[in-house]
């Protein structure tokens, strides 16, 4: 954002994280918009008087935001980062046994970071903060914490849609399994969507050149 931010203010205001909004008009920014030539900051407490922290995952963003993230991204270091396709996503939480969870094929709401993990109210945690959320390859959060999208430019053959992977925060146990999968707009923003990067291994080295 803050990159964005230098050379075209508005388009980085509409980056920002925001309320949640399904249409293309976009909802209101969570941080306050910072005077000119100051960065952004991830406030202590946003708009709603509710407390940010700088470890949560990456939230309240549509597709578009996060493609422009990956192209930021491999434009600073040359390497393939991309949102995962859909199979990549499910593969690095299911592993090679088709577990219906990170962890297993047993539910407990303590395991990851949903909407039953703790009592009270429910709000986003740190990321890793439910250690047992983790696949055999070490990725973390995809039973719990945020939802993602994911690449491809269509959902089940709509080109109106984009798949999102995931459970989250506020998520209800079926919608914690690693299986489940929805569409919505590419410019959908909700609290409890984000997005993760992949990079194609093996990965290029700084130089542009793959190495041997």
């Amino acid at each position: 954002v803050n990159a964005v931010h230098e050379t075209d203010p508005e388009r980085a205001r509409r980056a920002c994280p925001r309320h949640d909004s399904t249409d293309e008009a976009g909802g209101a920014p969570y941080w306050e918009i910072p005077p000119p030539g100051k960065p952004y900051v991830v406030p202590e407490r946003d708009r709603d008087g509710d407390v940010w922290d700088p470890r949560w995952p990456v939230a309240s963003v549509s597709w578009h935001d996060a493609e422009a993230y990956a192209a930021w991204k491999r434009s600073l270091d040359g390497r393939s980062w991309a949102l995962p396709s859909e199979q990549q996503w499910e593969k690095a939480a299911r592993g090679v046994d088709g577990r219906v969870f990170p962890w297993g094929d047993g539910f407990d709401a303590t395991l990851c970071k949903m909407r039953d993990s703790r009592a009270g109210r429910s709000l986003p945690e740190p990321v890793g903060a439910f250690p047992a959320d983790v696949s055999v390859y070490g990725v973390r959060d995809m039973a719990g914490g945020n939802r993602d999208w994911c690449a491809e430019a269509t959902y089940s053959g709509d080109p109106s849609r984009r798949p999102v992977r995931g459970g989250s925060w506020f998520s209800s146990p079926r919608l914690c399994r690693v299986t489940n999968r929805v569409g919505n707009e590419p410019w959908c923003v909700l609290s409890n969507y984000g997005f993760r990067l992949a990079c194609a291994l093996p990965c290029p080295s700084p130089g542009g050149a793959s190495p041997p």
